[in-house]
């Protein structure tokens, strides 16, 4: 099981989000990457180091480091915006 390291910029933006229904959607995906950080809908980023996660309009970025087992959140947005 990986270790999930939550930076400061995307807990800012779930402690922000309104819809409760997309902060569970998120909060779930986020939990799940725990046990498989690479899961079927997961792609390796090009430009930016790392993964991504689509949940509808919305994407987690993502690093993975396999050696120590720790997965690192660095960005949590609207598809428009996060990859900025």
């Amino acid at each position: 099981m990986y270790q999930l390291n939550l930076l400061e910029e995307p807990r800012k933006f779930l402690k922000k989000l309104k819809d409760r229904k997309l902060l569970l959607n998120l909060c779930h995906k986020i939990e799940e990457l725990k046990y498989n950080p690479f899961p079927a809908n997961s792609k390796k980023l090009k430009e930016n180091l790392g993964y991504r996660i689509r949940i509808g309009d919305y994407r987690i970025l993502y690093t993975v480091d396999k050696i120590v087992q720790v997965i690192e959140i660095y960005k949590i947005g609207h598809r428009k915006d996060v990859y900025r």
